[in-house]
């Protein structure tokens, strides 16, 4: 029984691990979206001026 609890308790910890990494991912890979974007934007603004539009 108690070998049984031990490995459930892994399988969990392995599961959060997972959760944890994937949700880690999520987030740096929106902010890197938004920086990239943020800053492509930047340039096309600094070669065609707002006037021109």
């Amino acid at each position: 029984m108690f070998k049984c609890i031990k490995h459930q308790q892994k399988k969990t910890a392995l599961l959060i691990q997972q959760k944890r990494s994937k949700g880690f991912e999520l987030c740096m890979n929106s902010k890197g979206r938004t920086i990239s974007h943020r800053t492509s934007s930047n340039r096309h603004r600094k070669l065609q001026p707002f006037r021109y539009t």
